[in-house]
């Protein structure tokens, strides 16, 4: 085997290096000039009369994360424990507008029952709910009406609760107080 000099090693290592410079150069300018992508588009010409009888209308409605059963079993588990954190979380926001933050927090923070229960009878279809506290009355629509029977301070009794989805949650809506 012949012997290699090394003026030849160094020719050879510097051409190695050369060679590696220039394919880095070449794959970053590639990726910045977008070499080798492509993009196709597709134009359709649809007469207007045929236009309109090609569109079908649809509706879609967010189902929330939960149904009102589920919401109402962890709203009633929240009081029991005193959960204030999901408390104010789920409270409507019209709530925080009609008493302020501050005071719903408060007046949550109150909220512990241990025998605090909820059994479901029977959950309306979504409509207007007219929130009436302290002579004030807010129209919120697409509300649930709850029919329920809530057990408190250990007496179990009928009553009626309103909840409205808000983004793929419940929320509730309870008095804070003297409005602001």
């Amino acid at each position: 085997m012949a012997a290699v000099s090394d003026g030849t090693k160094r020719v050879l290592g510097l051409t190695a290096a050369a060679i590696g410079i220039v394919a880095n150069v070449v794959g970053i300018a590639g990726a910045f000039g977008d070499w080798g992508s492509s993009t196709t588009e597709v134009v359709l010409s649809v007469e207007p009369a045929a236009a309109a009888d090609a569109v079908e209308e649809t509706t879609t409605t967010e189902v929330p994360a939960e149904t009102a059963e589920e919401f109402l079993t962890a709203l009633a588990a929240a009081i029991a424990s005193g959960d204030t954190a999901f408390l104010t979380t789920h409270l409507h926001p019209e709530v925080a507008v009609r008493y302020g933050a501050d005071q719903c927090a408060a007046t949550v923070a109150t909220y512990l029952d241990p025998t605090y229960a909820i059994e479901v009878l029977n959950v309306s279809e979504p409509a207007d709910y007219q929130w009436v506290t302290d002579s004030l009355t807010t129209v919120i629509p697409e509300t649930l009406s709850v029919e329920v029977l809530r057990t408190a301070d250990g007496v179990q009794a009928s009553a009626t609760v309103h909840i409205t989805e808000i983004d793929g949650a419940f929320t509730w809506f309870t008095d804070c107080g003297a409005p602001v």
